[in-house]
């Protein structure tokens, strides 16, 4: 948009002046002209080695992996690059599946009865009424505990 908006006034005033305004490089403008897009033409060429990648390792390499396989091989290519590229072709990575815990107890059934009547579970002291001191003795500083409960 902005370069067509460039194109129509370039009669008028400069092309610099044009692109200094619209905040794009000169050689941007002349290259859109000419027709060239060497960003599409690179992104195309690291498309087809990412899918390359991304089949060869059957789709469980991420986009950091990816870029480093990518450069190992000799491709020219940023880490940010790469990980564009893929979000714009949605080319995503398989991801571990979960821990699935496999023996869950069923709410519908009823627990055991309990025969002894024991407790488990002590009630709660009430607070204040516990206490924490440190000793410090010749080995180091040791905590004591206690309850007046």
């Amino acid at each position: 948009m902005k370069y067509e908006f460039i194109l129509t006034l370039r009669k008028e005033h400069s092309v610099a002046t044009l692109c200094r305004v619209f905040c794009v490089s000169r050689s941007a403008f002349y290259s859109w002209l000419n027709g060239k897009r060497p960003r599409e033409e690179k992104d195309n060429r690291v498309l087809e080695e990412i899918e390359a990648v991304h089949d060869q390792h059957r789709g469980h390499s991420g986009a950091v992996k990816t870029w480093r396989v990518l450069k190992n091989n000799g491709v020219e290519c940023g880490k940010h690059q790469v990980a564009r590229i893929r979000q714009q072709n949605g080319i995503v990575a398989k991801r571990r599946r979960r821990f699935v815990i496999t023996t869950k107890s069923k709410p519908s059934l009823r627990h055991a009865a309990n025969l002894l009547r024991r407790q488990f579970y002590q009630p709660a002291p009430e607070s204040g009424l516990g206490w924490r001191r440190n000793v410090y003795t010749d080995e180091g500083r040791t905590l004591v505990s206690g309850s007046t409960y």
